[in-house]
């Protein structure tokens, strides 16, 4: 029987968000409906009234439900977003969404599309020397829109994959924060200056990510700069530190973007506290002279850097195995530490978002706060999986061995809890969005999906009290998101800046 009331409430979720797109669900047509067939009881609530406008000036307008009942027969349907209330749908694209597509470009990734030059000799007197020169720029034109196509669906992947993946790119981001922290403690702690093993571990520092491919970057980048003379060799390492992303125009341009349309959507609800609009928008924002080489994807900047460092033990030339195994090891407070660190970086923004969405009448777990619960929960189980998966191979374990024991189950299990990470933030994005999540079945909490009749109702009043009174739950919330970040990439910022200079001071005594 149980079974049974769970596949009926799955059916429910799949009619309203599939079927019925003829059907259009309109609280304010749906209050005038019920008010006309006198559905809700008499007398009438005094100031009683369908589609109030918040003015300050004004009581709040009382809270008038009708029956699922009634919603299903006569309200059913998607309340799809109007292009004439931009705030349903142009707020979170242009608000969050755009500001995330400028993030994504900052985020190391190894494959990208990238257009070939013979586009754009469509422009030029070599390929079409019969052309007009304007006529021929406008056809260059024209023929160069189809990049569009694959650039765009190129960065809304990548966007989908930096969505799903984040736990893994932090975990592996933090192992290798930890990893420069300690190799540059080692550096500082060395009594003697042993100049061969101090080249080795600053090109660790700034080289680790670095693919350990037939290139070998490994071996060709210390060995050519053994090779030169000392001021060169200094030169050099601070060459490729340079090339390294400054972190503020990487980071600090995409902030400003995020942080204005916390701010702007708080200044928002301040306006119009019982505007649900902005706060649902507000909940989806709360929660990327050498040979070239190829760098590691962010997923395996961790364990690629760990390869390094392995490497150096290995060598012959290296004398320090001991002493230096046991101050780089990352041990189990290391561990710990990630996991916290990324639990706080993954867990925060969508439990801010949730608690936005449950603080948003009907108070309670519905569709959109379980949106996000679900998703902190499978990044959650990402985290663990790539914390294992991290520490087995940063571990004295052979590789093989642990490549047995642990690619093919974290692989199975990643694309899993993946799949589970796209359906809740991307699917709930898009369909806030579009306004599938505008209607009767989610307008009533969870608790009540098994058996929608026992529900207390549909609320089809607009301003009420209740509405008014959330609003500070989600100034909060949207508070403590803009402070969040700001705190985040401050300290990012302020790290950045303190692993520069020791690295710097590093290669002066090289």
């Amino acid at each position: 029987m149980l079974g049974f009331k769970f596949f009926n409430a799955a059916a429910v979720v799949f009619v309203y968000s599939v079927c019925s797109v003829t059907a259009k669900y309109d609280q304010q047509s749906c209050c005038e409906v019920a008010n006309i067939t006198r559905f809700f009881p008499e007398p009438m609530p005094q100031g009683a009234v369908c589609g109030q406008q918040y003015n300050a000036s004004i009581p709040p307008a009382p809270d008038l439900r009708v029956s699922w009942e009634f919603c299903n027969s006569h309200c059913h349907g998607i309340g799809l977003s109007r292009a004439s209330l931009p705030g349903q749908w142009a707020a979170p694209i242009v608000q969050f969404i755009l500001p995330a597509v400028i993030f994504s470009m900052s985020i190391p990734r190894r494959k990208k599309f990238e257009a070939k030059f013979r586009v754009y000799d469509w422009g030029s007197k070599k390929r079409c020397q019969w052309f007009f020169g304007p006529l021929r720029w406008s056809f260059s034109v024209l023929v160069s829109l189809w990049v569009l196509v694959p650039l765009t669906v190129d960065t809304v992947l990548w966007i989908v994959i930096i969505t799903v993946g984040a736990a893994h790119m932090i975990v592996a981001g933090l192992h290798e924060v930890i990893l420069d922290h300690k190799l540059l403690a080692y550096l500082e702690e060395m009594d003697t200056p042993k100049t061969t093993e101090r080249t080795k571990l600053l090109v660790t520092v700034i080289s680790g990510n670095l693919i350990q491919d037939s290139s070998e970057p490994q071996i060709k980048i210390p060995d050519r700069l053994m090779s030169a003379r000392k001021e060169e060799r200094k030169a050099g390492l601070l060459a490729m530190m340079t090339t390294q992303s400054d972190f503020g125009s990487a980071i600090g341009a995409p902030v400003l973007f995020y942080l204005g349309a916390f701010v702007y959507t708080i200044l928002d609800l301040l306006n119009n506290p019982s505007n649900q609009d902005a706060a649902i928008s507000l909940a989806f924002g709360v929660d990327d002279s050498y040979e070239t080489y190829k760098p590691v994807s962010m997923w395996n900047r961790g364990k690629n850097k760990m390869d390094w460092i392995k490497n150096i033990q290995n060598d012959a030339s290296f004398r320090s195995g001991s002493k230096f195994e046991k101050n780089v090891k990352v041990g189990w407070k290391g561990w710990v530490l990630i996991f916290w660190m990324t639990f706080i970086l993954i867990a925060l923004p969508p439990v801010a978002g949730a608690v936005v969405a449950w603080q948003t009448p009907p108070v309670g777990p519905g569709c959109r706060s379980l949106s996000f619960i679900l998703y902190a929960a499978s990044q959650l189980a990402l985290t663990f999986i790539s914390i294992l998966r991290s520490a087995c191979y940063s571990s004295k374990m052979p590789r093989r061995s642990c490549a047995q024991a642990w690619d093919w189950p974290s692989f199975l299990l990643s694309i899993l809890f993946f799949f589970i990470s796209l359906l809740a933030l991307v699917g709930g994005t898009l369909m806030q969005i579009v306004g599938v999540l505008r209607n009767c079945f989610c307008y009533i909490n969870a608790q009540y999906w098994l058996d929608l009749k026992s529900s207390p109702g549909i609320s089809v009043a607009s301003d009420t009290q209740g509405q008014r009174a959330s609003s500070h739950s989600w100034i909060i919330m949207g508070g403590v998101a803009t402070a969040f970040m700001a705190v985040t990439c401050y300290l990012a910022w302020w790290y950045h800046g303190i692993v520069r200079k020791r690295f710097i001071h590093e290669v002066s005594k090289t």
